[in-house]
């Protein structure tokens, strides 16, 4: 076993010939509270705070269902055998704030590999002027660069190629800390053979929290060598409440997205009072309520026409359970 000195592992591993590898495991106890905060989500299933520019040609982003990393919908733009340039827009501002503020978005590419794909831009100015993100990615950045006369730009790397399905990429937001910045994603095609296309679901500003240790290898004669997990290492998922030791159950919600009232259908293991909660996407409470639950099935109804369009969690929760689902609402 290992001998724990601090926050220091120490294994040894006696002789090992050239050549021979050993493998060691070991299990870590970490904090339950310990999570990345979520500070601004949007899942892609409304054009409510984007903006979709058409630069040249026809094959704009638009909401599809073509693919979708979750709920329904994603924004996409097909890459077909045409000249295209188009921007996505994601127009909800946000001040960067938190010890490691980061913006996550999960994508799905199939392009022409080096003529069709697209890149990053943050302003901090409204749209005045744009910087790209290279050197800036923690997880799956460019991969490779392409050619010159897609976006008339030199030695420019973009997301093209295969990407193999959905994807999570972080960019470090460290250098705009306190700044009020804006993000898109530019597109661009030639016009020979395309793919897919291009897919972006599930953005989300957060503050993050990862697990990242540093493993070292040293000789009886003192040599060392240390190396560390690449990508962050272990990112940690973020929670928008807390949910301490209650059990959690199944909650179905319907329509959704809702206007007027939104229907919901849970299973409880006991009769009483439960609270329910409509929260914004990081934990403010945006309207209350308590109803009568019997133990089984329950269909209630809930009233949302005062709150304002958006998405927002719905909670219901007594002492020894919760349920918690994603609602969207549209005037």
């Amino acid at each position: 076993g290992g001998v724990v000195t601090g926050d220091i592992i120490t294994f040894n591993l006696g002789t090992m010939a050239s050549g021979e590898s050993k493998t060691v495991t070991y299990t870590v106890k970490t904090p339950f509270n310990f999570w990345s905060q979520s500070q601004v989500y949007d899942d892609c299933e409304s054009t409510d705070n984007w903006d979709l520019e058409t630069i040249e040609g026809s094959d704009s982003w638009e909401p599809t269902t073509l693919f979708a990393k979750s709920g329904i919908t994603s924004f996409g733009i097909a890459d077909v055998a045409t000249v295209n340039k188009h921007n996505l827009k994601f127009i909800g501002k946000y001040t960067v704030s938190g010890a490691r503020p980061v913006l996550r978005f999960y994508q799905n590419y199939d392009t022409e590999a080096g003529a069709d794909g697209g890149y990053v831009e943050i302003s901090e100015n409204n749209g005045s002027t744009w910087a790209g993100v290279k050197g800036k990615f923690l997880r799956n950045g460019y991969p490779t660069k392409m050619q010159y006369a897609t976006f008339v730009l030199p030695n420019l790397e973009a997301f093209s190629g295969n990407s193999n399905g959905w994807i999570d990429t972080y960019i470090d937001l460290s250098d705009y800390q306190g700044k009020e910045i804006i993000i898109r994603w530019k597109y661009g095609s030639d016009d020979n053979a395309g793919g897919l296309g291009w897919f972006i679901d599930d953005l989300e500003y957060m503050d993050l929290k990862s697990y990242n240790g540093e493993a070292c290898v040293t000789t009886s004669e003192g040599d060392q060598e240390c190396t560390i997990a690449p990508q962050e290492g272990t990112i940690v998922e973020a929670q928008v409440v807390s949910t301490k030791d209650q059990k959690q159950g199944d909650l179905s919600v319907y329509p959704n997205p809702a206007s007027n009232y939104v229907n919901i259908s849970l299973k409880t293991g006991t009769t009483g009072i439960y609270e329910v909660n409509i929260l914004s996407l990081d934990g403010k409470i945006i309207k209350s309520d308590k109803i009568g639950l019997i133990e089984g099935n329950n269909t209630p109804t809930i009233n949302v026409q005062v709150i304002p369009s958006g998405c927002y969690m719905i909670k219901i929760q007594n002492d020894r359970e919760y349920f918690i689902n994603k609602i969207i609402l549209k005037d």
